[in-house]
């Protein structure tokens, strides 16, 4: 496989929009689970599959070369292709960027490594689920979010680890409280230092405040720098809250770029799902699902400049310094960009396209998936020029964009993400199915893969997982720092172990407080009646109907186990209120607040 491809053909068209064609290499996708609840990020599960352009590496992230030898029961080398594979290694081409893969399935709390050929090199293990996404890190220790808390019927993270190779926890920080809980994403930062992503939530009074009339609540949305300073400690040194920079009832959105309208209508109103750190810039870019929008905001900021409109290295406080995807959310004329975009984040330098944003722009509402990769209009400051008046910020169009042929053979409609590689390729994770491919900038699929781990355990080859949602896919060098002097001696498939699940410490009887609290919140999040499948780690021997895990969790985090026999009156008088058209505004607080009205569907539905 090649490391080397030039990127001179890359180069050559920086500028241009190219739209590259799946047809020739066409993607397995997997139907909706109509009896699926719906997913973390929001949206049910959906067909999806994959293309990628341009890519980036976050910092510390690299490609790797495969060392994988001969095995009978595998393809020994690339090239390879098997239209009978559905998971593991599907195919692979010479040219591929070689290198060792890394994804952390959503419903398993095991995070792997594989080889070129899809074989097993290391696993960590962990005694929760991810709170999303992992990094691995120059030291060679994994990062990752935990889940270890609910928000308002969302799953979320709830606490930061670090975990040494040999999967020692090294470092176990717990973040969150009433109102406010950890969520999607974090940045690892030069200085050992992480961002951390998090919700807060605004009662009808603090929206009232701003000069808006609300129905109930809203979740804003706000960053911590969190410096570790123990094995379980860790210091907030610079804070960021998106609710200093909401734009005051009554003003014109046009007139104040680096401020935000409020949507009241919903509590989720924001969805960010997405932060990355660029050190060259000393600024931080931001993902708004449920807006379509990407901001940058400065980082070299106190945290009472941050909180302000003037300061900091670009003078503008905590404003946003760029914005780009929709340009109706603050009223300037242009086409919609963005639609419930992903893994927005700067191209790594040394990597083609450097300096760039590239993102995966999920379709939602459009119907296909793109990767998109943008040329901002920074400059050498890194500062942005501001429109003019009644005009958006720049560019009119992607520089680069891979489309599949036809446009909605490629979609995932949640979750995924992109990685620019070394070579110009990009690597892509489709992430509601589980598939991670590699293309070249000109569009020539070189490796595909599908995760064989789901909700239900690991999937014999012939079969599909159910579930496969992963976060994102990162590719690591075989001379990357993370990898330095550790045994990448490949091992199985893991598809060669059907049946078997990824996370025995999670099966069987509640014996932890931890445990517990991955019990509850399934139950909290579907209702007891719907526990089967959601975190089948996590029923706890108790099926589908409340047992002794659900007394022993109920002890450690729940409120007190509400009766499995019918919905709490006022979650079903909410719900009936609502669908008539009312509001219940008083039951929407109580659903918020008390698990024992969050746990039925009819409040989740009726009052959020």
């Amino acid at each position: 496989m090649d490391r080397a491809r030039s990127s001179t053909a890359y180069a050559a068209r920086a500028l241009a929009l190219v739209v590259l064609s799946l047809a020739a290499c066409p993607s397995p996708s997997t139907a909706p689970d109509a009896g699926a609840p719906a997913s973390p990020d929001g949206a049910g599960p959906g067909p999806a599959d994959a293309g990628a352009a341009t890519a980036d590496a976050g910092a510390g992230l690299a490609d790797a070369s495969s060392s994988a030898g001969p095995d009978a029961s595998r393809p020994a080398s690339c090239p390879f292709g098997d239209p009978g594979r559905t998971v593991g290694l599907l195919s692979c081409e010479q040219g591929a960027y070689e290198g060792y893969t890394l994804f952390a399935p959503v419903w398993s709390s095991t995070t792997f490594l594989v080889d070129m050929l899809g074989r097993e090199v290391h696993r960590w293990r962990s005694s929760s689920l991810p709170g999303m996404t992992v990094y691995l890190l120059d030291s060679g220790e994994l990062l990752r979010t935990v889940h270890k808390s609910m928000f308002g019927g969302v799953p979320t993270g709830g606490g930061l680890q670090r975990l040494a190779w040999d999967g020692t926890v090294t470092w176990d920080f717990e973040f969150g409280g009433p109102g406010v809980a950890p969520h999607h994403d974090v940045a690892p930062l030069p200085n050992g230092n992480v961002l951390l992503l998090f919700w807060e939530t605004k009662s009808e009074t603090d929206v009232i405040a701003k000069g808006y009339a609300p129905s109930g609540p809203v979740w804003s949305e706000a960053l911590a720098e969190i410096r570790p300073t123990g094995a379980k400690t860790g210091e907030i040194v610079w804070e960021w809250h998106l609710w200093d920079h909401v734009l005051p009832g009554g003003s014109s959105p046009a007139q104040n770029p680096g401020l935000l309208a409020l949507d009241y209508t919903r509590n989720d109103w924001l969805h960010l799902n997405s932060v990355s750190y660029s050190p060259e810039l000393d600024q931080v870019v931001l993902s708004s699902r449920n807006l379509s929008e990407l901001w940058v905001i400065d980082h070299g900021t106190t945290t009472a400049e941050a909180a302000s409109h003037a300061g900091g290295k670009r003078g503008s406080g905590g404003d946003f310094l760029y914005r780009w995807g929709r340009p109706a959310n603050w009223g300037a004329p242009g086409e919609q960009q963005l639609f419930g975009q992903h893994n927005v984040h700067w191209i790594a330098p040394g990597l083609p396209g450097a300096g760039h944003l590239l993102l995966f722009n999920n379709g939602n509402g459009r119907g296909w998936s793109t990767i998109d990769e943008l040329v901002t209009p920074v400059d050498a400051a890194g500062g942005y020029p501001a429109p003019a008046a009644g005009e958006a910020f720049g560019p009119a169009a992607p520089a680069w964009r891979y489309q599949a042929t036809p446009p909605t053979a490629f979609y995932a409609n949640h979750i995924s993400g992109t990685q620019r590689l070394p070579n110009g390729d990009t690597l892509v994770c489709a992430g509601d199915t589980g598939e991670i491919f590699e293309v070249t900038a000109a569009g020539a699929v070189v490796w595909r893969y599908r995760s064989p781990v789901g909700r239900s355990g690991v999937a014999a080859q012939g079969t599909v997982p159910k579930d496969p949602d992963m976060f994102r896919a990162v590719r690591f060098a075989a001379d990357s720092p993370a990898l330095a002097g550790r045994d990448l001696t490949p091992g199985a498939a893991l598809e060669d172990a059907p049946g078997t699940t990824t996370d025995p410490g999670l099966a069987g009887d509640c014996k932890s407080s931890e445990d517990c609290q991955l019990c509850c919140a399934s139950m909290n999040l579907v209702g007891y009646d719907k526990l089967v499948g959601w975190m089948s780690p996590c029923i706890c021997g108790t099926g589908a109907k409340p047992g002794p895990c659900a007394a022993v969790c109920a002890e450690y985090y729940c409120a007190p186990v509400p009766s499995a026999a019918a919905p709490d009156e006022a979650c079903s008088a909410c719900a009936s209120t609502e669908a008539n058209g009312g509001s219940c505004t008083s039951v929407r607080e109580k659903c918020l607040a008390d698990a024992e009205c969050f746990a039925f569907q009819s409040c989740r539905l009726g009052c959020l």
